[in-house]
């Protein structure tokens, strides 16, 4: 399969951002909790399991906000709505605490397969991806299941092509199957580099979103460079 790529995307330094904060930070290594302790913590996750309310937060989120790269006026929106959110929770001493960081756009991006059954895609770039040449890429695409198979495979033989991880999110109540999809999106560029590649495409990690379902564009973070 031929795939090209087009993304265009632009560096804006130092734009204000501001996380919010329900408890200040601590600089101290966690302490290890007594048996007391664990039991407490097997108690609260057992009774947040009982209801919806991590589900109808996330739901408020993805639904308000959505998308909300850091430095992006939806992620001032989500900063609001996390404050105004901790206070109807009971949380104290929710403050908003604003800092300077890189801030990269996303501009355009686009894929289509030429070959042999010419489509398009549904694609978004990673936060923090280096614009293709003017007029894009085109290469032949190579498939691997897992990242940890891309992350076997021999650093030579794969010059020019387009590297492509099509691992699926293990669909997981406590959501753990996240953690092991979404490692992908940091190193796929990085290993396709080692390479000699010209680009990495990944599925995207988590399932359709949520409350727009199959509305929601691809969903993407920032990738590792």
């Amino acid at each position: 399969m031929i795939v090209k790529c087009f993304a265009a995307s632009a560096l804006v330094v130092a734009l204000t951002i501001a996380p919010v904060f329900a408890q200040p930070a601590s600089d101290q290594a966690a302490p290890s909790l007594s048996d007391a302790q664990m039991r407490n913590v097997d108690r609260l996750i057992d009774k947040a399991l009982e209801d919806n309310l991590a589900w109808d937060i996330l739901e408020s989120l993805t639904t308000e906000v959505g998308p909300r790269l850091g430095g992006s006026e939806a992620e001032a929106r989500a900063r609001d709505w996390g404050a105004a959110k901790l206070k109807s929770l009971g949380f104290k001493n929710v403050r908003i605490e604003t800092f300077e960081m890189p801030y990269w756009e996303r501009v355009s991006e686009s894929a289509s397969i030429v070959s042999p059954f010419p489509q398009k895609l549904a694609v978004t770039a990673l936060g923090g991806s280096i614009a293709t040449p003017e007029g894009g890429v085109t290469a032949e695409v190579v498939r691997f299941r897992t990242l940890p198979e891309l992350e076997a495979a021999p650093l030579e033989g794969y010059e020019g092509k387009i590297l492509f991880i099509d691992e699926p999110m293990a669909r997981t109540q406590d959501g753990s199957g996240y953690g092991t999809a979404v490692r992908k999106r940091g190193a796929a560029a990085v290993e396709a580099n080692k390479r000699g590649a010209v680009a990495a495409l990944i599925l995207q990690p988590a399932p359709i979103a949520i409350a727009t379902r199959t509305l929601a564009p691809p969903c993407a973070v920032a990738a590792r460079r």
